[in-house]
Formats: structure tokens, sequence, C-alpha cells
């Protein structure tokens, strides 16, 4: 009912009863406070009577308080803009409003979701607790626990003889002796409002077994649930929780500030909270919406908002999820100029902008030509869209895979295209329209920025079919932006054909998962090794990276074909 965000905010979930006799404070009921009001339910009259009650009732401007869900219905969710003591703080509105603090009653004052477990498993023994000292004589000292969450196997975590945190960006560390996860910390700080994270190591002797982060917080807030995932280096580790009804299908998408969006192909919808690591229900997508699994896509947003987006048909659909008022609203997209359509586009490589302001739909449908549609929509929820300027491809490149070539001043200096469904050269340099390579029938290939080189970069590409059949062949592809590329072919580069990769990079390699195998690509040297590494995905998928520093795998499918029912979670190896 009532819930106090990393940032300080509180937020309340209430029951409207309009058309009272009276305005007034009602009781709890259902997991709602009641509010009467006088005002009818029209044109946002009831809403206002609501924020005027509560600002009379709290003592508070009204410009504090915020209607953030249920603008429409009589469930609904207030945000208040809480203060560190006196009136709007959290003692005072609880007090006010008569309700219970969160962890008063027991409860979190979070929900795990359909789409996750009861949650058990969750916490090992290691515990972290911040004690922040009171900043001022109306605030009393209070605590701030970290869950730490494990995977669902850490029996190597028994090892651990010690255990760093460290505080960033003061780089702030303890260290201290543990008996595997059998530990507990408490430490000391006076709050402050500005972002921090805070990073737990653990370790047998100087070799790293695993670590995490949490997601940026401000320990001056009144209260927060706070909890970082301790992963494997290097290495994909088993989320401890079994997804109720895992779907193949599911899309993810980074929630900027939020978490993780998760869409599954019958439109129910959940959010991972990147604060407290827990599963949230929200608001399904239309059963009447539909969006096929070729040409659609789930996309963040700059705003915060997540896109939802399909482009089989000459009109794009287009629908935005807005995590702070767990809605979605349907939107459109422009008609582009020149001639260009914005749909229409089955097999379109897409890259969005590194900003998240665009995504870039290039080729696609047989066309030759690309299309940028806005991620965030004018006052009238229309996604501007135009051609790509200056783009063009040699040729159809159905199927083909896209990745951009940055500068030292531009992160979209170059388009790079590899492979397609139809036979031509293997790679295009979008800039200067050079088509390289040996002509072949390449696709699904998996490419990662290897390393720089004096005047650009490599990039590397693996598996994929060719011709239709599995391929465990490679790319190397040495580009300089705007100018030239080279390719080179390495045939058996990896043990195993890998025809569905999925690629992941850190500070010292680039990493391939696919046919349940996790092979290390060394960045210098490009040599392939084979770590020990949770990788049941077969195929299908896709990566989601959050502002926790890990990367989740969702959706996808085994090697007898069943939908995947846990994710998995890579953890970066840190730089030496």
């Amino acid at each position: 009912m009532l819930r106090v965000r990393p940032d300080g905010a509180i937020e309340i979930d209430v029951h409207a009863v309009p058309k009272s006799s009276r305005d007034a404070v009602g009781k709890p009921h259902g997991g709602r406070l009641k509010l009467h009001v006088k005002a009818a339910p029209v044109d946002g009259q009831a809403n206002a009577a609501i924020i005027k009650l509560l600002s009379k009732t709290l003592g508070i401007p009204r410009e504090q308080i915020e209607l953030v869900r249920g603008q429409t219905g009589k469930r609904k969710t207030v945000r208040i803009a809480a203060a560190s003591c006196g009136p709007g703080s959290l003692e005072d509105i609880t007090t006010k409003l008569g309700l219970e603090a969160p962890g008063e009653s027991g409860e979190s004052g979070e929900s795990d979701g359909s789409g996750g477990s009861d949650g058990s498993g969750r916490r090992g023994a290691a515990s972290l607790l911040l004690a922040l000292l009171g900043a001022s004589a109306c605030e009393s000292p209070r605590e701030l626990p970290i869950t730490v969450i494990l995977p669902a196997d850490v029996s190597d975590y028994s090892r651990a003889n010690n255990a760093s945190v460290v505080m960033r960006p003061s780089g702030e560390a303890f260290s201290f002796s543990v008996d595997g996860l059998d530990f507990a910390l408490e430490l000391e700080g006076e709050p402050t409002t500005e972002a921090q994270q805070l990073e737990l190591y653990l370790a047998d002797g100087e070799e790293l077994i695993a670590w995490g982060t949490t997601a940026p917080f401000a320990t001056a807030a009144p209260d927060v649930g706070l909890a970082l995932f301790l992963g494997r280096p290097g290495l994909l580790s088993t989320w401890p929780e079994q997804l109720d009804t895992p779907d193949p299908l599911m899309l993810g998408a980074a929630a900027i500030g939020r978490g993780m969006l998760l869409v599954q192909a019958d439109g129910d919808t959940f959010l991972l909270n990147h604060y407290t690591l827990l599963l949230e229900s929200g608001d399904r997508l239309p059963d009447t919406v539909n969006f096929t699994s070729e040409a659609s896509g789930l996309f963040s947003a700059a705003n915060g908002t997540v896109v939802r987006l399909g482009w089989d048909q000459a009109a794009p659909v287009a629908w935005r999820y807005d995590p702070g008022a767990d809605s979605w609203a349907e939107l459109s997209v422009a008609t582009p100029s020149g001639g260009v359509q914005a749909g229409a586009r089955v097999g379109a490589a897409v890259l969005t902008d590194p900003d998240n302001t665009r995504v870039y739909l290039l080729g696609g449908g047989g066309t030759t030509h690309g299309v940028a549609i806005d991620l965030v929509a004018d006052a009238q929820d229309l996604l501007a869209a135009a051609p790509v300027a200056d783009f063009a491809l040699d040729g159809p490149r159905d199927g083909a895979t896209a990745l951009w070539i940055a500068t030292e001043d531009n992160p979209t200096a170059d388009v790079l295209l590899v492979g397609g469904d139809t036979e031509g050269p293997l790679a295009l340099l979008s800039s200067v329209g050079a088509s390289v390579g040996p002509s072949m029938t390449w696709r699904g290939l998996g490419c990662a920025i290897q390393r720089p080189t004096a005047e650009g970069v490599t990039v590397l590409c693996v598996g994929g079919t060719i011709d239709d059949v599995p391929s465990g062949d490679a790319l190397s592809i040495d580009v300089i932006p705007q100018t030239s590329a080279q390719v080179e072919l390495r045939e058996s580069f990896l043990p195993v054909a890998v025809p569905d990769p999925l690629m992941f990079s850190d500070a010292s390699a680039l990493y391939t998962q696919g046919q349940g195998r996790w092979f290390r690509i060394d960045r210098d040297d490009q040599s392939v090794s084979e770590p020990n590494s949770s990788a049941p995905r077969a195929a299908g998928g896709h990566l989601v990276s959050t502002e926790n520093g890990v990367t989740f795998v969702v959706g996808g499918v085994d090697q007898d074909g069943a939908a995947l029912d846990r994710w998995q979670v890579f953890t970066p190896a840190l730089d030496d």
C-alpha cells in the first residue's frame, strides 16, 4: 500500500470514492487507502479533489503530490515528494493517514508478479547493512539493508575467505574476512543526495569468485529497498527464481531509471525493479494488439518509457509503456518523406541510437534504403519518421546484421552491415557504399567490436547459417570508418556450429553463446576457450543490459525446444 522509492518519494495505493457527502480520508481496505471526495469522476475533477484532500491533510503544497497511476479508474497511485523531516516526511505521512511504514507489518511493499516464483532462495546468508546517521536534529539514525541475491548454484562460493565493499564514485573500500557466504557487514555513513553505487566482491585469496553492484541510489532517501546480484565474472549465472509461465518469445528492454521491462507474446507485462530486483506485474497490452516475432521489437526510449514497435505492415504499429503511470498507450508513426516507407520491412537490420532517441530500420522487405523512427513521441502521440540520410544498400540485404562503427567524437560515425538472405559480398560499409568480402549467403551472424586498431576497429562476427547450414565459421573485418573495410574468413573458428549466437563483451574478451555452449574469445589474439558456465539456451531470446551492470538473457529455448524457465545473467569480468 505504501512504498518508499529509492529517490525518496513515497507512493501510496488509494481507492477513490467519488460523489461522497464530504472530502475525507478513509481507512485502508483491500490493500488501498480509501479517499472520499465530493467531486464526480469526470474531466479529472475527482483526481484534482484527491490531490487537494491530501495536500490539506498532510499540510504540504499540491505541487508535491502527483497522480502516477489509475487516472481514469478508482484504483489509483499517488506519489509524494517526501521531506526528510516535519510535514511531508515518512513519519508525518504515516501518522496523519493512519498507515504503517514499510517493514512494520512484515510486508515489503513490492509484488513478485505472476512471472516470478515465491521468492524463496533469493537471499543468502550474506547480508549488508548501511547505518545512516541523522543529518539534522529531526532525523534519527536509520538502517539501509541491501539484499544479496545469489545464483541458483553457489557451491563454488563456499571457497570464499575474504570480501570487499566499494562505494562509487568515491572509491572508499572496506575489506573483511568471510567463511563462504556466512557473513554480515554493517557500515556507517552520513546520508547524502549524491547518486552512488555499492559494489560487493567475494574472493578466495586474490582470486575473484563473484561480484555485483546496486543500481545508483541516494542514501538521503527516507527508506530505500536495494539489492545486488552476486554473479560470476566473465560467465553466465542462473537467476534463482523460476518463471511460472516461461515464454520463448518474451521481449525485454531497459526502462531507463526503472529496471527491465518484460513483455510476453500474449501482452502480459512485468518490470524487474533495478533497485530491489523484484518482479512487479504491470498493465498488459490489449488483446487486440498483434505483433509478429519476425518484424518487431521492444525499445528503450530516452524519456524512460519503452516502445513496442512492429514493422511488418506498411503502416508500423507502435505502443508506448510508461512505467510511472503503469499504462500502455497507442502511438502513430509519421509517413517519411521522399517515398520511403516506414513499414513493410520484414528482415530489416535494426540499430538504435546510443542516446535512445531513434530506432533505425535498414533495408528489409527487399528495399535498399533505411528509415529512422523517433522513440519519443510528440504531444499528439506521433513518432516522427524520416529516411536515413546518405544511406543506400548495394542490394537487398534482408536478414543482415548491423552495428555502429564509432570514432573518437562520433558514436554513430558509420554503419557496417554483414551478411543477408541473398548471395552477395559479405559486408557493406554504408558511408562509402563499399561492398567487401567473398560472395556468400550467410545470415544470423553475431557481431561485436573486438578491438581498436591504429585507424579504426576490428569487428568479429561468428556463427549463423551459410546456405541454411549452421556454421561455426567467423569473419574478422578491419574497418576504417568512412573509408574502407577488409574481410578475412576464419573457417571452423568455433569448435561447433552456432546458428543463433548471442554476443557478450567485457574489457578482456568477447563471448558467444548458443547450442547450450559458452565460448570466450580473447580480444588480443582471438583465441577461443570454453569456460565452465551455465548456458542452457540453444536458440532464440535476446539480451537486456541494466544499470546494475549485468546483462540478462530472456526468452529462447533449450536444446529440446522447451521454453527456458530461468534467466541467465552475465556479469562482466573486471579489467586487470
